[in-house]
């Protein structure tokens, strides 16, 4: 894992900013003091600490950052997957719903023509009717025709 400054140069002296350097170089603590180089190594190994825990605590906040991001892409891929089952079962319901309308569109074509059929034998019909109602007046005509000259 990096750790930001924790790395070491090839002199083996740490990454420091440079006012970290002069902080931890400075030849006076805060009281305005002369410090010695006994106290000194202290504050830099002190201070090497305080880098390295601030290091760490980066790294943590790093690793937290990435893993809500992974989270928010986990839930994304949930999301896409969600939407590619409500397009295939939206496909499948559009797809029934045109085999219906053809269905219907045939059925009333089908009807059209079924009704037309019944309109030529209902002329049919009537013209039959006309034709027998029209028979049986000429036959009782002739009938009480033959009667009254009887």
């Amino acid at each position: 894992m990096y750790f930001g400054n924790s790395l070491m140069k090839q002199d083996s002296l740490p990454l420091l900013t440079p006012e970290q350097q002069q902080r931890q170089y400075s030849p006076e603590n805060e009281d305005g003091d002369e410090v010695t180089v006994f106290q000194r190594g202290g504050m830099g190994l002190t201070s090497q600490l305080q880098l390295q825990e601030e290091d760490i605590e980066m790294a943590r906040n790093r690793e937290r950052q990435v893993t809500e991001v992974v989270k928010s892409i986990t839930e994304l891929n949930e999301i896409f997957n969600d939407l590619s089952v409500m397009v295939v079962e939206q496909g499948a319901v559009v797809d029934r719903i045109d085999y219906n309308v053809d269905r219907a569109a045939e059925q009333a074509s089908s009807g059209l023509q079924q009704l037309q059929k019944a309109e030529t034998y209902q002329r049919k019909s009537r013209k039959f009717m006309c034709v027998v109602g029209l028979t049986v007046a000429i036959l009782v005509l002739t009938v009480l025709l033959i009667i009254v000259k009887s």
